[in-house]
This record gives structure tokens, sequence and C-alpha cells, in this order.
């Protein structure tokens, strides 16, 4: 018996969903059609109201179709953009498109100018360091070199005198 009421239960749950799902339905297909429709029956049909009455110029021959938003037909921008065909759209788009990647290449262009002088500042300045750290080892290179034939003047002329009777003191003050 339980189990009979359990699936009944979850029937009656199936229908109200169901019967929510249709409600959900008729709602948006009145959003969808709704402004459109009103607008076909509102030239047979008036209804008192305290607005202004529309002075749009839509199409009435598709009212079915998706609403696009406000109908502004006092607009001269949007009546010359709406004028406008897929073709023109397309050309205005690419003209856009090409003039944006004109201006990124020059500014890309303009960054490598800029990347290319520092480069090429640095360059000088590491040649510049080159040329001094190869200065200072020939100079270093000579001074050893100078020392070293001063220690062998230095070691001669000690023989020399240590051979004429020369000593050494170890102290010196």
């Amino acid at each position: 018996m339980s189990r009979n009421r359990s699936r009944n239960q979850g029937l009656h749950w199936v229908h109200i969903f169901r019967l929510v799902l249709v409600l959900v339905s008729f709602c948006f297909v009145g959003y969808v059609s709704g402004p459109r429709l009103y607008r076909y029956l509102g030239h047979s049909v008036r209804w008192h109201s305290s607005c202004a009455a529309c002075v749009c110029q839509c199409s009435s021959e598709a009212f079915l179709s998706l609403p696009r938003g406000l109908c502004n037909s006092e607009d001269p921008e949007m009546m010359e953009e709406m004028g406008k065909s897929y073709i023109d759209l397309l050309r205005e788009e690419l003209s856009l498109r090409t003039n944006m990647t004109k201006d990124k290449l020059e500014h890309a262009d303009a960054l490598t100018r800029e990347t290319n002088k520092i480069s090429s500042h640095f360059k000088k300045e590491a040649e510049k360091c080159n040329i001094e750290v190869r200065f200072c080892e020939d100079t270093r290179e000579d001074a050893e070199a100078e020392f070293l034939a001063e220690r062998k003047r230095s070691a001669l002329w000690e023989k020399r005198a240590r051979k004429l009777g020369w000593k050494a003191s170890r102290s010196l003050s």
C-alpha cells in the first residue's frame, strides 16, 4: 500500500514539474514575442495609457523574432548604421582592424628602434670596457715584467755586494 502511495507522489511531482515547465515556456514566448505582438496589434487596437505613442517604424512582419532593443528611428546615427549593408559593415570592420593593426605595428617598430638604440649604446659601452680591461691587463703584465727584472737586478747587486763583504741586516727600520 505504501508503495502505491510513493508511486502516486512521484507521479504527482512529475506533473507539477511539467506544469511549471509549461508555464516558464509560455512566459519566455511572451517575453520574446510580446513587444513585437504589441506593436503589431497596437495599430489596430488603441490602448489607453499615459505614455506617448511609439513612433517606431519597425517591421511588423517578423514579430516572433528576438527583440533588438529600443527602436530609435529618430536617432540619425542609428538610422545610418541600420541602413548599412552587411558588406559595408564588414568593410568598416576590416578598415578598423587594419588601422588598429597599423597602429600596433608602428608602436612595435618604435619599440624595436628604441631597443636597437639602447642595445647599440650598451655594445659601445661594453667595447670601451673591453678596451680598458685589455689596457689594464697589458699594463699589469708590463709592471709584472718590470718587477721581475728589478728583482733580478736587485739579486745581482746583492750578490756583488756580498762578494765585496757586505752583510745584510734583517731588521729594517
